[in-house]
């Protein structure tokens, strides 16, 4: 990314709407045969996800160029930018569902989409070719990612609200999880300095490139982006209670479906450009910074504005299936640091069984 990325996006953004409005117009004609409510509602969770990507896109490259400008190390932007430019959409939908009391389907996006960046995203790259992991700091953040999943599960146990009836996760769970994700950004500052310093700053500049951008365009397109990610946010949450309310299902099974799988493309399409050029630990560093700044630092800011109520389900359910994954991921990334065919076919196949599952707990 240069001083050419404004007249880049331009060219995209005009270019690709004629495009995207026609793709609807297509799809609301298909669906037209069918009923005229659902036509619409589809087309604006596209709309919406479309916006979300694009707009985090330009928020997280903004703030880079801002960052920079601040003079900010470009080792600690390359820590926590890199992985928060694939999180921007999870955390726009978290946040906007939370504050309009859909806290099922914040947790159920929470949780949703560090499983299937795990099991469809990682397990889908590896099947193309294995991933071999070299980078200590990558090796360091798989244990974190664990625990993270551990910690959130243990906390859903009322420890800190005693007097609520429900499995809730409030202010206190959220400041434990921010203070977590501090110390997690503590340590593997300290490790990378001292070990990596210069791989992570090549990764930055992989990610952001060496240009800068006149203070001016960079806010614009800070602002620009930051519309585009709320208005996604709003007609995703939107259309997705829509969905759950028309099938007569959980909100919490739309986030770790629908919403999970829309939401992880930034990542998927990341991983798969990273191992065409052998970027192997790009690939795994992005994946497992953005899922434990999705546990952590999306988790806690939510909680600490507004508690998430946890159904049953959620809890003794899904939040294991996110333990199971984040330990057979941990189990395959530290034996010979590397995760073979067989391993992403395995993780693959049983994010496909746990997708099913949870398709046939909807319905029936």
């Amino acid at each position: 990314m240069n001083t050419a990325f404004l007249e880049k996006k331009k060219q995209q953004f005009f270019g690709g709407f004629l495009l995207f409005v026609l793709f609807m117009l297509i799809l609301i004609s298909i669906f037209s045969f069918f009923s005229w409510k659902w036509p619409f509602v589809i087309s604006l969770f596209i709309i919406g996800v479309v916006l979300l990507i694009e707009g985090s896109d330009w928020v997280v490259h903004s703030a880079t160029h801002i960052a920079r400008g601040l003079s900010i190390s470009p080792v600690l932007i390359g820590l926590f930018f890199v992985a928060v430019f694939s999180s921007v959409p999870e955390l726009a939908v978290i946040l906007y569902a939370a504050f309009t009391g859909h806290s099922s389907l914040a947790l159920g996006t929470m949780i949703g989409s560090v499983i299937t960046t795990l099991g469809l995203v990682i397990g889908l790259s590896a099947m193309i070719t294995p991933i071999s992991v070299y980078s200590f700091t990558v090796l360091l953040e798989a244990p974190f990612l664990l625990l993270s999943a551990v910690l959130l599960f243990v906390l859903s146990f009322r420890l800190f609200d005693f007097g609520s009836s429900d499995y809730v996760l409030g202010k206190i769970d959220g400041a434990l999880l921010l203070l977590f994700f501090l110390l997690f950004l503590v340590y593997t500052w300290h490790s990378t300095v001292s070990r990596e310093s210069k791989r992570v700053e090549q990764e930055f500049q992989y990610a952001f490139g060496t240009g800068m951008l006149p203070i001016f365009r960079t806010l614009f397109v800070f602002c620009v982006g930051l519309v585009s990610v709320f208005f996604g946010a709003k007609f995703v949450v939107i259309t997705s209670v829509d969905i759950a309310a028309g099938f007569g299902i959980n909100e919490a099974i739309i986030g770790l479906t629908l919403v999970a799988v829309a939401t992880s493309l930034p990542e998927l399409v990341l991983s798969l450009v990273g191992l065409f050029q052998k970027e192997y630990d790009l690939v795994v560093g992005n994946i497992l910074g953005a899922n434990i700044i999705t546990l952590l630092f999306i988790g806690g800011i939510t909680m600490l504005v507004q508690p998430l109520f946890v159904d049953t389900h959620l809890l003794f359910i899904d939040m294991i299936v996110l333990i199971f994954f984040c330990a057979m991921f941990q189990v395959f990334i530290t034996t010979d640091k590397k995760i073979t065919k067989v391993e992403g076919g395995v993780l693959f196949v049983l994010y496909l069984i746990y997708f099913g599952y949870l398709v046939w707990y909807a319905l029936y």
